[in-house]
C-alpha cells in the first residue's frame, strides 16, 4: 500500500497532448516534511501574516497586520523606515526588493511607499491616490513596478502612476494577482479576468473554460511558465513554438485560490482561503494538508520558496510556517506505520526494507507499499527483537518469546529453540561465513552448525549471559557483546575482553561493523570504543565526540559513520575516528542531528538488532522512539547559499551599540561584546561560528554562540575576525572584519612614555652633572691641596733652600778671611739644614692634620722670624697692637706663611738693611705688614714670569677673605700688606 497520505482530489487532463514532466522519483509525503511555526509567542508581531519575502542580506522580511519584522531563523526584530514617511506599526500587505535596491511596501492604507536610500517617498500620494489599499507589489523586466489596490491594477514608472483602473478592481482575497511569461507579458488579474499587458497596452486573456470558475491568482516559474489559480482549478500556460499559449487544465474542489509558488522540485504549492494547503506535484499527483493535519490555520495569505529551498507560509491567524525537506525524512504513524516505538530495520539484498515494531509485530516496504507481515503463532502486537539475512537471501526473524521465523520469499518457516519463555527472549541473530546459524538470547549464546535451530546441532556458549549484539570480524571470529562484557568466539574458544584491555565499560549496547571491517563498540560509559585484535580504544568527550549511549554504528558507504545515540545521529568521518584512536585528531568534525533536521524524537533505539541499516539504494535507516528516520540518496540537495557571516552589534559596558566598521572602547573598559550572525533560515541551529580578535587573540575560537565577550583589552588597535559554516562543513571563504579600538589611559599612551623617557633622561643627564660637579669639585680639592703644598714648599723648603744657597755663598766669601768664620758659616749652613728637615716635616704633618695648635700669630711669627736666618746687617723686628684674639691655626699658619714669603723675597731680591713685620688687631680686621727698605721694584714687574711668591701670597688672602697689597719703588723698598677679617669665633687673649 502507498505510505503518502491519500488525496481524494483527482486530476484531470483537459489536453491528452501535453504532459506535465516526469521524474524518476515520487515526491515525499507532505507528512514527511519538517515543519515549524512561529507564532506572537515566538516574537512575531502579529499572527496575520500578509507577505514573505528575502531582503538582498538573505533576512526574510515579513509583512503583518501590525508592520514589518525580519527573521533570522531563529529571532524576529521589528523592521523601521528611518523616515518619517515610514510605516508605523500599520498593516503591511505587499512587500517588494526591487533590481535596483529599492525597497517597496504596500499599505493598507496609505498606498505604496519605497525607500531609496535614507529618503522614504509615498509614490501613492505624491501621485493623489490617497488611502490606496495595496493588494499585491510585483516588478516586471523592464523595471516597471506593478500594484494591486482596491481601485484596480496601477503601473508604476519613473516615479509616475499609469492607472488601468478601467480593468477592474481587485478584491481582498486576491494576494497574487500578478504573472509574466517569458516573453515579458506581463498577465494580472483583476474582478473582470484575466489581462495581458504586452509592454504598451492591456488586453483581456480568453480563458475559454468557465468551468474553472474565477480567476483569483497568478504566478509564473524561473523559465516563464504562467500558472493561474482559479476557483475550481489551476490552468498552466507555456509558449508554443508559434507564440501561442499551450494550455492545461488541473480540476480541484471548489477552493479561493490566495497564493502560489514552485519549489525547487518543481512541485506547485498552492495556498487557499479556508482549505488549507495543496502540491502539485511534477507527475501531477495532488496531495493536501489543512489544519486536521496539524496546519495552524486552514487560510493562506502569503507562499515563499527562499534561497535555501525552504516553503514559507503565511496565515491569516496561524502565524508563519516553515515546510523544507530535512536531511532526515521520518516514517512513522502518519505514512502508515502502526507503531510509533520503532525497534528494528533491515534492508535486505531484494530491495525490501523490514521493519520490526516494539508492540506491533513485523511490517515491510515493498516496492515503495507498506504491509502488515504476519506471522504463524505470534500475534500482531509482538514485540521483535532480531532481523538478518542470510547468504541464500532467507530473512530470519526474531521475535521475544515465540521463537524464529525464516522467510524464503514465498513462505514462512516457524523455528522454537525450546528455551522460549517470558525470561528468555531472541535479542540477536546472525551467520558467519562457515554458514552456522547464531543465536543470542537472555541466557546465553546458541550456536547451529546445521544453518537452522536443531537441538542435535545446538551448542551453547556464555551460559547465563544476555547476549546484545554479535557481529562477525574480519577474521572469522565473532564478537559477542552481553551486560556483563565483551567475548570473542573462534571456533569453539573463548576469549573476554575487559576494562583491563581499555575497554570503557563491560555493559555493551552495541557492536556495530564498518564497511572497512573495524568493529565499534558502544558501551553504558557513552562514547565508542574501537576494537583492534583484544585492545580496545576509547573515543570520548576528549575528542569532541559526546559521552552519549552509542546504539549502532552505520556506515554510509561514503566514508561517514553514523551513530545512533540517545539524543539524536551523529555524523563522523571514518577517517577522522580512526586517527582520533591513533592519536592523531584531537577534535572531530561531528554533526549531531535531531529533530531540527526532520526527526520527530531525537532518541534513537537500540533495544533490537539491528537498530540501523543501510538498504540497497543507500538510504539508511534509524530506529527512535517515535518511528523510524531515513534518509533519501535520490534526492540531490542543491548546494545552500554561502554564508555571509557579519556583525549585528556591540555591547560596551551595559550600553548596546549598532554595527559600524570601527568602534572604540573608552579607558579602562571592563567588558566588551560583539554580536554576530549570519543567515541560515531551513537550520540554524547547525551553524558554527570561530572568530578570533588579531592582535589579542593567538588562535581561532569556535562557538554555537553568536557572541564573543572580551574583558580588560590592552590598548592598542585589533581587527575582529569572523567566519561562519554549516556544521561539518568547511568554512566559508568570506569573513567579516571589524576595527577594534581600546583607548589607553594617559598613563599608557606613547606620549606619556615620551614624557616618561624625557624625565628619565633628564635624571640621567642631572645625575651626571651632580656626579661630574662631584668629580670636579674633588679635583678642585685636590688642586687646592696641590697648591697649598706648592706654597708650603715655597715659602718653607724654598725660602729655607734660598737661605743655604746665600749662606753656602758666604761661606765660600768666608774661606778667603779665615777659618773661624768659615766653621761659624758651616754650622750655619747646617743649622738651616736642618730648618728645612723640620719644615717638611711640618708641612707632611699639616698635610693630615691642619689644624693643630700652636699658639697665638704673634708668636708664631717670632718663631717663624728667628728661624730665618739673614745677615748680620739686616735688622728684623715684629710691633703688635692691639688685644690679640686668639684665632684658628688656619689663620694662623696662612699669615705666618704670607710673612715667611714677603721676609724670604725682600732677604733674597731687595737686600734691606731693616725689616718691620707689625700686626694691628682692630674690631674685625687683622691688619699684617711686612716691610723693608730695601731696592724695591717697579709695580709692572709685580706680574713678570718668577714672582710666584706675589701670587701665593694673594691665594693664601683671599682664602681668609681678605686682600693683599703690595706697595713697591725703585729705591723706596717694598711693602706687604694684608687685611683680613676677624674670625666669629676668635676671642680675646
Amino acid at each position: 500500500m502507498d505510505f503518502r497520505k491519500p488525496s481524494a482530489l483527482c486530476v484531470l487532463f483537459l489536453f491528452p497532448a501535453i504532459a506535465l514532466p516526469q521524474v524518476r522519483q515520487r515526491p515525499i509525503a507532505l507528512s514527511e516534511y519538517q515543519k515549524q511555526e512561529w507564532h506572537v509567542e515566538d516574537g512575531l508581531p502579529q499572527g496575520n501574516v500578509r507577505a514573505i519575502t528575502q531582503a538582498p542580506g538573505r533576512l526574510l522580511m515579513i509583512g503583518t497586520s501590525e508592520g514589518m519584522a525580519s527573521f533570522n531563523g531563529i529571532k524576529f526584530a521589528p523592521f523601521h523606515l528611518n523616515s518619517a514617511n515610514g510605516p508605523k506599526n500599520e498593516p503591511v500587505n505587499a512587500i517588494l526588493y526591487s533590481r535596483s535596491a529599492e525597497l517597496w511596501i504596500g499599505t493598507d492604507d496609505r498606498g505604496v511607499l519605497v525607500q531609496r536610500g535614507n529618503e522614504v517617498v509615498a509614490i501613492s500620494e505624491e501621485s493623489s491616490f490617497y488611502g490606496e489599499r495595496i493588494r499585491a507589489l510585483y516588478e516586471d523586466r523592464a523595471g516597471g513596478i506593478w500594484a494591486a489596490t482596491q481601485n484596480g491594477v496601477e503601473r508604476i514608472a519613473n516615479r509616475k502612476i499609469q492607472a488601468l483602473h478601467s480593468l477592474g478592481l481587485v478584491s481582498g482575497d486576491c494576494t497574487a494577482p500578478f504573472a509574466e511569461d517569458g516573453r515579458g507579458n506581463v498577465f494580472f488579474i483583476t474582478s473582470k479576468g484575466v489581462f495581458v499587458w504586452n509592454g504598451s497596452k492591456a488586453a483581456e486573456f480568453p480563458v475559454n473554460d468557465a468551468s474553472l470558475g474565477s480567476a483569483t491568482a497568478a504566478y509564473s516559474n524561473r523559465v516563464g511558465t504562467i500558472w493561474i489559480g482559479f476557483t475550481r482549478g489551476l490552468l498552466r500556460l507555456t509558449t508554443a513554438p508559434n507564440g501561442e499559449y499551450a494550455r492545461q487544465k488541473i480540476a480541484t474542489p471548489h477552493v479561493i485560490t490566495t497564493a502560489l509558488a514552485e519549489d525547487r522540485d518543481g512541485s506547485l504549492w498552492v495556498g487557499t482561503k479556508g482549505k488549507g494547503i495543496y502540491r502539485v506535484a511534477p507527475s501531477g499527483e495532488i496531495a493536501s494538508w489543512t489544519s486536521n493535519d496539524g496546519l495552524p490555520d486552514d487560510t493562506v495569505r502569503s507562499l515563499y520558496v527562499d534561497d535555501e529551498g525552504s516553503l514559507w507560509i503565511g496565515m491569516l491567524s496561524g502565524g508563519i510556517n516553515r515546510w523544507r525537506q530535512a536531511a532526515l525524512l521520518p516514517f512513522g504513524k502518519p505514512e502508515g506505520f502502526g507503531s510509533s516505538y520503532a525497534a528494528t530495520v533491515l534492508g535486505d539484498s531484494k530491495g525490501d526494507i523490514w521493519l520490526g515494531s516494539w508492540g506491533n509485530g513485523l511490517w515491510r516496504l515493498h516496492f515503495g507499499e507498506l504491509r502488515k507481515e504476519h506471522l504463524p503463532g505470534m500475534p500482531d502486537n509482538a514485540h521483535i527483537r532480531a532481523l538478518t539475512e542470510d547468504s541464500k537471501a532467507n530473512i530470519w526473524i526474531g521475535s521475544w518469546f515465540y521463537g524464529i521465523y525464516r522467510y524464503d520469499g514465498k513462505t514462512l518457516q516457524h523455528f522454537l529453540t525450546g528455551n522460549e519463555s517470558m525470561a528468555n527472549a531472541t535479542s540477536a541473530i546472525t551467520f558467519d561465513r562457515k554458514g552456522n546459524l547464531w543465536v543470542g538470547t537472555y541466557k546465553g549464546l546458541i550456536r547451529y552448525t546445521s544453518s537452522k535451530p536443531e537441538k542435535s546441532h545446538e551448542e551453547l556458549f556464555l551460559p547465563g549471559k544476555l547476549v546484545t549484539a554479535i557481529k562477525e570480524d574480519r577474521d572469522g571470529s565473532l564478537v559477542v557483546g552481553t551486560f556483563d562484557g565483551l567475548y570473542r568466539v573462534k571456533d569453539s574458544s573463548l576469549e573476554p575482553i575487559g576494562q583491563k584491555d581499555g575497554l570503557a565499560n563491560p555493559f555493551i549496547l552495541s557492536v556495530s561493523r564498518d564497511d572497512a571491517g573495524n568493529i565499534w563498540i558502544g558501551t553504558k560509559a557513552g562514547g565508542v570504543d574501537l576494537l583492534r585484535g583484544s585492545v580496545a580504544v576509547h573515543i570520548g568527550s576528549s575528542q569532541g565526540l559526546v559521552e552519549n549511549p552509542v546504539l549502532s554504528v552505520l556506515d554510509d558507504g561514503n566514508g561517514v559513520l553514523w551513530l545512533s545515540t540517545t539524543r539524536g545521529l551523529l555524523k563522523v568521518p571514518r577517517e577522522q575516528m580512526l586517527r582520533a584512536a591513533d592519536g592523531k585528531k584531537n577534535v572531530l568534525d561531528a554533526v549531531l542531528l535531531g529533530k531540527s533536521d526532520g526527526m520527530r524524537s531525537s532518541e534513537c533505539g537500540g533495544q533490537s538488532q539491528p537498530p540501523a541499516s543501510r538498504t540497497s539504494d543507500g538510504a539508511l535507516w534509524f530506529a527512535t522512539a517515535k518511528g523510524f528516520v531515513h534518509t533519501s540518496p535520490s534526492a540531490t540537495a542543491a548546494p545552500l547559499p554561502t554564508l555571509e557571516p557579519h556583525v549585528t552589534g556591540f555591547q560596551i559596558g551595559s550600553v548596546e551599540a549598532p554595527p559600524t566598521e570601527k568602534v572604540v572602547l573608552k579607558s579602562g573598559l571592563a567588558n566588551f561584546r560583539l554580536y554576530f550572525d549570519a543567515v541560515r533560515l531551513a537550520n540554524p541551529s547547525q551553524l558554527q561560528f570561530r572568530y578570533k580578535l588579531d592582535g589579542y587573540d593567538r588562535a581561532w575560537t569556535t562557538s554555537l554562540l553568536r557572541e564573543a565577550r572580551y574583558q580588560n583589552l590592552p590598548p592598542g588597535t585589533y581587527r575582529f575576525f569572523i567566519a561562519a559554516r554549516d556544521e561539518g562543513h568547511d568554512w566559508a571563504n568570506p569573513v567579516a572584519q571589524v576595527t577594534v579600538v581600546q583607548r589607553p589611559f594617559f598613563y599608557q599612551t606613547a606620549w606619556f612614555y615620551f614624557a616618561i623617557f624625557l624625565s628619565l633622561a633628564a635624571m640621567v643627564f642631572a645625575l651626571l652633572r651632580w656626579r661630574e660637579f662631584q668629580i670636579r669639585g674633588r679635583l678642585r680639592l685636590v688642586a687646592e691641596e696641590r697648591n697649598r703644598i706648592a706654597r708650603e714648599w715655597h715659602d718653607t723648603i724654598m725660602a729655607g733652600l734660598a737661605a743655604i744657597s746665600w749662606q753656602l755663598e758666604a761661606t765660600a766669601d768666608q774661606l778667603n778671611r779665615g777659618r773661624e768664620a768659615t766653621s761659624k758659616s758651616l754650622n750655619l749652613a747646617r743649622n738651616m739644614v736642618r730648618h728645612c728637615q723640620s719644615e717638611g716635616r711640618r708641612i707632611i704633618w699639616d698635610l693630615h692634620q691642619t689644624e693643630s695648635p700652636v699658639g697665638s700669630l704673634s708668636e708664631a711669627l717670632n718663631r717663624a722670624l728667628g728661624g730665618m736666618q739673614r745677615s748680620p746687617k739686616v735688622d728684623a723686628k715684629l710691633s703688635v697692637r692691639g688685644t690679640e684674639s686668639i684665632l684658628s691655626p688656619v689663620v694662623i699658619h696662612q699669615l705666618v706663611c704670607i710673612c715667611q714669603e714677603a721676609v724670604s723675597n725682600a732677604l733674597r731680591h731687595g737686600e734691606p738693611t731693616a725689616i718691620e713685620v707689625a700686626l694691628d688687631y682692630r674690631d674685625s680686621l687683622i691688619t699684617l705688614s711686612v716691610s723693608d727698605d730695601g731696592r724695591g721694584f717697579e709695580k709692572r714687574a709685580e706680574n713678570t714670569p718668577g714672582h710666584f711668591g706675589l701670587s701665593v701670597m694673594g691665594e693664601r688672602a683671599r682664602k681668609l677673605g681678605g686682600e693683599l697689597h703690595v706697595r713697591s719703588a725703585l729705591g723706596a723698598g717694598t711693602q706687604v700688606l694684608v687685611e683680613v677679617p676677624v674670625p666669629e669665633q676668635a676671642g680675646a687673649k
